[in-house]
């Protein structure tokens, strides 16, 4: 089961004696390689600013959402992508939509990832995750994936990443989505993309560029979320070999907030330490919106659990001071989910 999963990964990575250690905030230098006087220098980033955890599939799932939201009241969380077609077929599937559109109040703000390239689909799924409120309907954001580079996704299902090859398209959509739920009666989440720098050979700043005005030009998109590095779709590189060998062209990113005052960036791919964060800021002239992190949450979640008051300068009041304090809530939720669904909640794939 998945919430054994997410409560095994915290135990490995606790020692003994940390599940009693001392209250660590605001500062916990057993875990955190930063002086207290560097920490207390920082000045808080602006309250616009927005520290993301990535979107990961298999991971990001509610149950390790639940589980950042206890280290983090202020970390912007996001689902695992889920397919538009997915969604539309299984709307009647209560198990699925339990485990694909689920979420607490304790999760905001969450952004649900979309994959698809058909308009129509993708306005549908977004209409049920909006307006089923047995399972949803408080998704703070409605994000369409061009960026994940899996022969599944970009090969056999043409989206993900393979959509930047088709810019118009990915304006059709978004286009679609937003009139979509303009007239639903909850909160209408902001539609947004997540891309990459580029794809193949097309990974100059001006390919890049050409996408940004292609989509905006037919759509009200204001935010892309941008992986600063190009994704290879010709099947030689597998999904790990495409977040690690191209190399990562920050000053894309930043070039686009400078170019583009009126649109939103956040910038994702490699940011592994809360210094990297304030660098990455300040590299862009203070001009990001955000920063997105994965993979260093899931390998060192605990690391991240000072971010509210290293970047915000909140001190947040959630009783999770140490590690013991985590894991034991943790089990909390936990044991509620088993209560009511059962020991297994497998319950097939995003797809």
């Amino acid at each position: 089961m998945r919430l054994a999963f997410d409560f095994l990964l915290f135990t490995l990575t606790t020692t003994t004696s940390a599940l009693t250690m001392r209250p660590v905030r605001p500062v916990h230098p057993a875990h955190l390689p930063l002086t207290s006087a560097y920490l207390t220098s920082l000045p808080p980033l602006p309250p616009d600013f927005t520290l993301s955890l990535a979107p990961m599939m298999e991971y990001t799932d509610r149950h390790f959402r639940h589980l950042c939201r206890l280290i983090s009241p202020e970390m912007e969380l996001w689902s695992e992508m889920v397919t538009a077609n997915a969604i539309v077929n299984t709307k009647e599937n209560e198990d699925y939509q339990r485990r694909f559109l689920q979420q607490s109040p304790l999760e905001n703000p969450t952004i649900l990832q979309l994959g698809g390239s058909d308009p129509s689909s993708l306005a549908l799924a977004c209409k049920i995750a909006v307006t089923s409120q047995s399972w949803s309907g408080n998704w703070n954001g409605i994000n369409l994936n061009c960026g994940c580079p899996s022969d599944k996704v970009s090969l056999k299902g043409c989206f993900g990443a393979r959509l930047m090859e088709s810019p118009k398209l990915v304006g059709e959509c978004i286009a679609a989505m937003s009139e979509a739920i303009e007239d639903t009666p909850h909160n209408i989440p902001e539609i947004s993309v997540k891309c990459r720098i580029g794809v193949d050979d097309n990974d100059s700043y001006s390919d890049l560029t050409n996408f940004i005005d292609s989509v905006t030009a037919v759509s009200p998109v204001k935010t892309f979320q941008i992986h600063a590095r190009k994704a290879v779709l010709d099947g030689t590189f597998s999904p790990v070999d495409n977040r690690t060998i191209p190399p990562l062209k920050y000053s894309f990113v930043y070039d686009l907030c400078r170019d583009y005052p009126g649109l939103n960036f956040h910038l994702n791919g490699g940011v592994m330490s809360l210094t990297s964060v304030y660098d990455i800021f300040e590299e862009s002239n203070e001009k990001l919106k955000g920063v997105m992190v994965g993979r260093s949450i899931v390998s060192q979640p605990w690391y991240w659990s000072n971010l509210d008051y290293v970047l915000f300068g909140k001190y947040p009041e959630n009783g999770v001071d140490t590690r013991g304090d985590l894991v034991m809530k943790y089990a909390e939720h936990a044991e509620e989910e088993e209560a009511v669904e059962g020991a297994d909640q497998t319950v097939g794939e995003p797809f």
